[in-house]
């Protein structure tokens, strides 16, 4: 059985692995273990997840905590694809938390029994997780940041909300954000985001800095990049086919904003991917 090592794709000064991947296969691929914690959530779809040879549903909202000795695989309930998103680290920074927090700490990997590691997020529980995730988003694999989302998985775990989730900005804003992954508006850039939430794009730039502590340009690349990684690490298709549907004219550009929010080429981070879901060649 394939065991999976964090070295395989971390490289410092990052410490931990995020991506967005679609699934379209509706038969399982070889399962696998490995030497890391991981933490994934489905975002779209329903699929099963096949673990300890069990065969479990997946479906929007749902986060399932995996140790290293799981062995695991995925499946489409469909030809839509599943989405998921996974999140992965090694074990010391989980346990480095852990002895920091020991009062109250809950280790949700510490059950042996897969169904007491997996977990329903419904809203607005849901809506805070994306919250919580949005540094990984946008592309910090740091200590910080890991912490931060494992602090903020630690309050949902506990039912709560992350401190500092609740988010001043405008309804026609939050809409527009949550609109902002389809690639029929990323592609247009800043001028079909700004015309998505009908208001001038100056407007639209001071809000966003103001509610959201970014730019336009940062929100819709972040929006390219995870539509990017998961094209990547789910298909064969030709990266410069990628880049254009991304709404990037020229190659270095793309592979330029893929790196600084992946860290590594698009290259690279496709022959990652492929070899943790049984694509390489």
């Amino acid at each position: 059985m394939k065991r999976l090592r964090i070295t395989q794709f971390v490289r410092p000064p990052a410490v931990c692995h995020f991506a967005v991947t679609p699934l379209a296969d509706v038969r399982p691929r070889p399962p696998h273990t490995h030497n890391f914690y991981e933490l994934f959530w489905v975002e779209h779809g329903r699929g099963w997840h096949h673990v300890n040879q069990l065969r479990l549903p997946l479906r929007q909202g749902q986060a399932v905590l995996i140790r290293p000795t799981d062995a695991h695989s995925f499946s489409s309930a469909s030809a839509t694809p599943l989405v998921i998103c996974n999140l992965a680290f090694a074990p010391q920074f989980w346990q480095s938390l852990a002895h920091r927090y020991r009062s109250g700490w809950r280790d949700g990997f510490a059950p042996p029994e897969i169904a007491r590691r997996c977990f329903d997020w419904p809203d607005p529980l849901w809506g805070h997780w994306q919250w919580a995730t949005e540094e990984l988003r946008m592309g910090r694999r740091d200590r910080a940041a890991l912490d931060r989302c494992l602090l903020n998985l630690q309050a949902l775990l506990a039912g709560r909300s992350p401190s500092g989730a609740e988010s001043a900005a405008p309804d026609w804003l939050n809409q527009a954000v949550a609109e902002l992954n389809r690639p029929d508006i990323f592609r247009g850039g800043t001028k079909r985001f700004a015309a998505l939430c009908g208001y001038s794009a100056e407007h639209v730039a001071r809000s966003v800095r103001r509610h959201l502590r970014r730019t336009p340009t940062e929100l819709v690349n972040a929006a390219r990049m995870t539509y990017a990684a998961g094209q990547l690490a789910a298909t064969r298709q030709d990266i410069m086919r990628i880049a254009l549907d991304c709404g990037f004219s020229s190659l270095s550009h793309f592979y330029h904003v893929f790196r600084g929010y992946h860290g590594i080429s698009p290259l690279r981070y496709r022959r990652q991917q492929h070899r943790i879901i049984g694509m390489a060649d």
